[in-house]
């Protein structure tokens, strides 16, 4: 796992979250800088800051740490997941953006039935 890996997801969740590097900072109780430098890769969050950035953006550990882990603690294996697990991160979340919205038809269809 690489700082710029860490540093990419914090800031796509950050972003999702709507949070601004200042935002996020000053809920850290750490400075913007620190939070830009953890973005860019020039920095890695000691333990205090990396749990209080995980629980702000509700990060799951298992995608921070996807890259390094060698199980997925919270799902079962199926054909689908491993050939997702295969994938980069970011294309993982892009297919799962993509199956929670056809999901979330598929419910209102049933809703309306």
């Amino acid at each position: 796992m690489s700082d710029r890996r860490v540093g990419e997801c914090f800031k796509e969740y950050r972003v999702n979250a709507a949070l601004t590097q200042s935002e996020l900072a000053e809920k850290i109780g750490m400075t913007e800088n620190y939070i830009s430098a953890i973005e860019c890769g020039r920095s890695f969050p000691r333990y205090k800051p990396m749990l209080a950035i995980l629980n702000i953006l509700k990060i799951p550990p298992n995608v921070l740490f996807a890259e390094v882990l060698d199980y997925d603690v919270d799902q079962p294996s199926t054909p689908l997941t491993d050939r997702l697990s295969r994938l980069p991160v970011k294309e993982q979340r892009r297919i799962m953006e993509i199956i929670d919205f056809l999901v979330e038809q598929a419910e209102q269809e049933n809703e309306e039935c």
